[in-house]
């Protein structure tokens, strides 16, 4: 699993729908979930989760897509397998890691020190924590 820390800045909510904007170092990260501890105020540092298999990997920035989250990222680490890699990447200073299949790695040629965009849909990220101020 994932994790970066983040502070809210934005939360906006309609009917049990809620859209989180944090901010992560600069990046402006989206996230989408039906329910939001009422607890958690613009303002607040928390934890933040993805799963390494809701991490999708290009070789640019994709224009006209519904996906909010795009962010550039180095590749740090392969581990190839037969069927799926796993790729490790550098989202300034915090290492995540993308779960892709190894099809996918040889087509687009992925190697170490590479820059990618690394996609994230907002409702694939969840807050699991907050941090004490």
């Amino acid at each position: 699993m994932n994790k970066i820390k983040a502070e809210i800045k934005h939360i906006q909510k309609t009917d049990c729908i809620h859209l989180t904007t944090l901010d992560f170092k600069g990046s402006k990260i989206h996230m989408l979930s039906l329910e939001l501890n009422k607890d958690l105020k613009v303002g607040k540092k928390v934890t933040l989760s993805t799963k390494s298999t809701h991490i999708i990997l290009a070789k640019e920035f994709i224009n006209n897509i519904s996906c909010s989250n795009q962010f550039l990222v180095k590749v740090k680490k392969i581990k190839k397998g037969e069927l799926v890699s796993l790729v490790k990447v550098d989202f300034k200073e915090s290492i995540l890691e993308a779960v892709i299949i190894s099809k996918s790695l040889e087509e687009m040629n992925i190697k170490e020190n590479d820059e990618l965009i690394m996609l994230i849909k907002p409702s694939e990220i969840s807050i699991v924590g907050a941090l004490d101020d």
